[in-house]
């Protein structure tokens, strides 16, 4: 199942490595990218009623709005079997993790670089539980 994919991180080196990965797998390769989570939470508002099913890969530390900021205002239109969110960083930090794991809506923590068997894996997990 196709799913409507979204990458978003201010890093402009990710984001056209993501692009060249996601278009290599068969599920993830509808996407869009933004440098910010507010940019990519307005277009989220917009395009939820019209897709069945998103994918967000989103890093927690960004200007305007942080990976953090997005997720919480995500609580507030969205349901988990809907949107499901990878949160991508280079944080090593335990207390990243366990934050991330509040969230109903975020199904793993990548660490970065993100390689094309691990976004492989990650749309074989989707399509499996999804």
């Amino acid at each position: 199942m196709p799913y409507h994919t979204l990458a978003v991180d201010d890093d402009p080196i990710f984001i056209m490595l993501m692009e060249r990965m996601l278009g290599k797998t068969d599920d993830l390769s509808d996407f869009s990218k933004f440098e910010n989570g507010l940019d990519a939470l307005n277009h989220l508002k917009q395009e939820y009623m019209s897709h069945d099913k998103f994918v967000v890969f989103l890093d927690i530390n960004m200007p305007i709005m942080d990976g953090w900021e997005f997720l919480d205002e995500l609580e507030s239109f969205a349901e988990a079997d809907k949107v499901s969110v990878f949160l991508c960083t280079s944080s090593v930090d335990d207390s990243d993790v366990n934050r991330g794991k509040q969230y109903k809506f975020v199904r793993d923590f990548l660490s970065k670089p993100i390689y094309l068997n691990k976004l492989r894996e990650v749309e074989k997990s989707l399509n499996d539980n999804f």
